[in-house]
């Protein structure tokens, strides 16, 4: 049973310590890259195009 224990905890303490790897600096972190050239192009007016993932980068809300 003690043995359970110990490799329990050591998993647990090896999920913690692996998850930092993954982490971001800032939460917004993924939208650095921004929503495309063509919408910059086009004078920023990212949301009239609606064959692409833009407005979701320019209106978040999806309104």
């Amino acid at each position: 049973m003690l043995k359970f224990y110990k490799n329990s905890l050591f998993f647990v303490i090896l999920i913690f310590l692996c998850s930092n790897l993954f982490a971001t600096k800032y939460a917004g972190e993924i939208f650095r890259m921004g929503a495309g050239v063509k919408n910059f192009a086009l004078g920023n007016c990212g949301l009239t195009d609606e064959n692409s993932y833009a407005p979701a980068y320019w209106n978040s809300a999806l309104l």
